[in-house]
């Protein structure tokens, strides 16, 4: 990424994530009053958190990587809330995605739609009417501080990775909000693994424009095609799993259920129409797609087995 211009630039140590889930969560009380803490990086991080040695070689020595069952990602990002929002309530109700009032059709985004917000009692999830229309934008600014319960439902809550209560400049290739990690470009895109990059040939280490693996056009077919592992971040605390982004596709792409779905589709000859189609889930994932599981990660409930 550097490698253009790095001599220009003077010695460094920079702290990388690789991982996919962003480390670094401050609460809301240091970042208000920021001298209430130590925010000195120069020292190291773990003088920062209050567990150097003084008289330590690596100023990081006592840093402990992963939760090992104390702690998660979910309790330090909710000290990130400020006072008074719904997850910084002692207690609070798990409610299930779908029910009402529905946390996400009430969610309000930071991509305003031209039609502007939604009203309570618009459903997002019906198919096509005479005032069918597409979603405007996306959930990528969902408020997890005012909509708790919703976090159950994403996997980087459950990292197994522990997260930094400080403002230590870590670069990270993703982050959610709330997140104060330093986005940068994901390594895949600079080094090239045998897993992950398309027509790489390890022996050679080069990349090459077809892949060994890579069938004939006529021989492919025309559907979504998805495989990989149960999750790539972990499972703390553990119980969750089924409820992941993941698990949820593959769940929902193997149903076998005869309930309908309406399809939406342009018509042929009139592109800017468009017509609803009821079909029984069970053929629509026939049809469409191809997803499952290659590699279990971490521990499966029993329930979650098939």
């Amino acid at each position: 990424m550097i490698e253009k211009y790095q001599s220009k630039l003077p010695d460094m140590t920079l702290a990388i994530n690789a991982r996919s889930e962003g480390r670094v969560l401050v609460p809301w009380v240091h970042l208000q009053y920021p001298n209430s803490t130590n925010q000195d990086s120069s020292t190291g991080l773990a003088a920062m958190l209050g567990g150097a040695d003084p008289g330590a070689v690596d100023k990081d020595a006592h840093l402990i990587p992963d939760w090992r069952g104390v702690g998660s990602v979910w309790d330090a990002y909710r000290q990130t809330c400020p006072p008074g929002t719904e997850a910084r309530r002692l207690f609070q109700s798990i409610q299930g995605h779908g029910s009402r009032p529905s946390a996400f059709s009430r969610a309000q985004t930071h991509l305003e739609s031209e039609a502007g917000p939604s009203k309570d009692n618009d459903d997002p999830y019906q198919g096509a009417g005479s005032d069918f229309s597409f979603v405007p934008n996306t959930q990528e600014g969902f408020d997890y501080c005012g909509h708790p319960s919703l976090h159950t439902q994403s996997g980087h809550f459950f990292s197994d990775w522990r997260t930094i209560p400080a403002l230590y400049p870590v670069l990270s290739p993703a982050k959610a909000p709330g997140f104060s990690d330093l986005v940068i470009p994901s390594h895949y895109y600079y080094a090239s693994t045998k897993r992950y990059t398309y027509g790489y040939d390890s022996i050679n280490t080069v990349v090459k424009d077809i892949d060994d693996m890579e069938f004939p056009w006529d021989r492919k077919v025309d559907k979504v095609f998805w495989r990989g592992a149960t999750t790539g971040g972990g499972s703390s605390p553990p119980g969750f799993m089924t409820q992941y982004q993941r698990h949820r596709f593959v769940r929902m792409t193997s149903s076998h259920s005869e309930h309908n779905r309406t399809v939406v589709y342009a018509h042929p000859s009139k592109p800017n129409e468009y017509f609803a189609h009821k079909v029984a889930h069970k053929d629509l994932n026939e049809h469409m797609v191809d997803a499952a599981f290659t590699k279990a990660i971490g521990i499966i409930p029993p329930d979650a087995r098939e």
